[in-house]
């Protein structure tokens, strides 16, 4: 099957990886624009079409004036997992390491400085009265915070 990405998203693709789910292959597609920010969008092929599953702003690359935060590698990473034996569609899990940087004043942003580190997990089950995916679980937990850094005040 001949896909033509461009068409699906006007931003550049920076990964690409396939996972096969018994009968089923599901295609992530990790996406960004030229600032690092973008998503990762789950797709399903159906009667040869692409069918999208799920999309989650799961990329960020580069610190901006909107943000102080980044994902360790880009962005976060897609598991699929079957958790239970009679699950149709399985749960489909992202997890990484959020960087918050900081300022080494109070009340400038003299230079920007490693502030936390936080673990991110995100999962998401199928919803057959929706028929896609839904966000159960957004969790964050602190596994660093560093001191004489302070968080950048927007």
């Amino acid at each position: 099957m001949k896909v033509d990405f461009d068409k699906i998203i006007d931003e550049h693709i920076i990964d690409i990886k396939f996972h096969k789910q018994d009968e089923t292959t599901l295609i992530e597609v990790a996406h960004a624009t030229s600032q690092g920010n973008g998503y990762i969008d789950l797709y399903e092929v159906q009667n040869n079409e692409l069918v999208i599953l799920l999309s989650d702003h799961a990329v960020d690359s580069n610190l901006d004036f909107t943000t102080e935060t980044v994902y360790e590698s880009g962005k976060l990473n897609l598991y699929v997992e079957s958790l239970k034996e009679s699950q149709e569609m399985p749960d489909i899990i992202l997890r990484g390491t959020e960087l918050v940087y900081g300022s080494s004043s109070p009340s400038t942003l003299e230079k920007e400085l490693l502030y936390q580190r936080n673990a991110i997990e995100k999962i998401y089950q199928w919803d057959h009265s929706q028929n896609q995916y839904v966000l159960i679980s957004d969790s964050k937990e602190l596994l660093q915070q560093i001191e004489n850094v302070y968080p950048i005040q927007w």
